[in-house]
C-alpha cells in the first residue's frame, strides 16, 4: 500500500478563495470577536461537553438549514453512499481526520470514504448529534458536530477513543458555507472523544 501523502492545492472557491485562505481568515475574525468583547457572538461555555440551547448559540441564523445538513451526514453516512457523502463536501473542501491525515478536494474525500464504506465502516452506523452553531455571516457558519460510531469490521483506527461500550465518539468542527441555497462544508476537522 502507498503511503499518505497530503499536498498543498490552488483550489479556490467560485470567489476565488482557497478554503485554507478562508480557514484562516474565520481563525482571525474569530480570535479578532473574541478579543473585541463583542456580545454577536456565542455566549461562554462551560468546560463540560454538555451543549448549550441551540437557540442561545444559532439565533439569527439559518438553524434549520445547519440541522437538514446534519441530517444529510447521517443519512448519507449511513447508506454507505460515498457519492452522496462526498456531494456535502465543497468541491475545493478540506478534511482532516482524528489522527491527522488530511484529504484536499471532494474527489479525495469521495475515494478515501468509498474505501472506508467497503470496508471497515461496511457494518457501522452514525448518530451525528448538532452541538453548537455559530453564524459568522448569513452565509458561513461554524458547526460543531458530535458523532458516535458503533458497529466497526475490526478495530478502529490508532488513535482513537473508544468508550467501554464500544463507541468510537469523535468531535466534528466544520467551516460551513451556504451556495445555492443549501448548505456545504468547507473545511472539516475531527477529532477525539467528545464524552465517555
Amino acid at each position: 500500500m502507498g503511503e499518505q501523502r497530503t499536498r498543498t492545492s490552488k483550489r479556490t472557491s467560485p470567489y476565488g478563495i482557497s478554503a485554507r485562505a478562508i480557514g484562516g481568515r474565520l481563525s482571525l475574525l474569530l480570535i479578532a470577536i473574541a478579543c473585541s468583547g463583542s456580545d454577536t457572538v456565542a455566549p461562554a461555555r462551560a468546560d463540560s461537553d454538555a451543549a448549550p440551547p441551540l437557540a442561545a448559540v444559532a439565533s439569527g441564523g439559518d438553524i434549520r438549514g445547519i440541522e437538514q445538513l446534519v441530517e444529510r451526514f447521517e443519512a448519507a453516512f449511513n447508506a454507505k453512499n460515498a457519492e452522496s457523502y462526498g456531494l456535502l463536501y465543497a468541491e475545493e473542501a478540506d478534511f482532516e481526520t482524528p489522527n491527522g491525515l488530511v484529504f484536499e478536494g471532494r474527489a479525495a474525500i469521495i475515494a478515501r470514504h468509498a474505501f472506508l464504506m467497503a470496508g471497515p465502516f461496511g457494518p457501522a452506523t452514525i448518530t451525528a448529534e448538532l452541538h453548537d452553531v455559530q453564524f459568522l455571516t448569513g452565509t458561513i457558519a461554524i458547526v460543531d458536530v458530535f458523532t458516535t460510531l458503533t458497529g466497526l469490521a475490526g478495530p478502529p483506527a490508532p488513535g482513537a477513543v473508544v468508550s467501554p461500550d464500544g463507541a468510537v465518539r469523535s468531535r466534528a468542527r466544520w467551516v460551513a458555507e451556504k451556495r445555492r441555497g443549501e448548505w456545504t462544508i468547507l473545511i472539516a476537522y475531527h477529532r477525539g472523544s467528545w464524552s465517555l
